[in-house]
């Protein structure tokens, strides 16, 4: 029983000494920036990633300009942009005109209002077709009410081609 006490005392001796334990370590920072910017080491390297740097820049404009005559070959000449520009245009229109005839008698302001309407929406895939819309309102309110063909709007106000509007149907 003796024996059990004094390892009890030497283990908690020797858990509150080891809790105090100290450091004389001294601590130092280095500032690399400034390191690298004014030793001649330092702007060796800078040079070397410099080089490397406008190397990868050019070699990434050569590849990404292979890369987009590429992606305009499989979308028939026509970007990504254009097809949406053209298809989001078709949209815009389709849906103000079927808003339209359900109008007796439709006027060009009621023409108007329908295509603010569905440009109100703030459908952003819709948002650059729908300024440009917006902007020759005039020409496309009266070209809607005289040929009803949402086709021909859309090329008539240069969102769409008749090449783009075959590969977007």
């Amino acid at each position: 029983m003796k024996y059990v006490k004094i390892i009890y005392i030497l283990i908690i001796i020797l858990i509150f000494n080891l809790n105090l334990a100290h450091s004389n370590d001294k601590v130092s920072f280095i500032n690399l920036d400034l390191l690298i910017q004014q030793t001649n080491i330092g702007k060796l390297i800078l040079k070397d990633i410099e080089q490397i740097n406008k190397k990868n820049i050019e070699k990434w404009k050569k590849e990404n300009t292979v890369w987009l005559a590429e992606a305009k070959k499989s979308v028939g000449g026509y970007s990504w942009g254009d097809k949406q520009l053209c298809g989001s245009c078709h949209i815009v229109l389709n849906i103000a005109w079927h808003n339209v005839e359900q109008i007796e008698d439709p006027d060009e302001d009621d023409v108007y209002n329908a295509i603010a309407d569905v440009c109100g929406e703030h459908i952003s895939v819709a948002e650059e077709a729908c300024k440009k819309i917006e902007s020759d309102s005039a020409t496309v309110t009266e070209k809607l009410l005289t040929s009803k063909e949402v086709q021909a709007v859309c090329v008539d106000i240069e969102l769409c081609t008749l090449k783009t509007l075959s590969s977007y149907q």
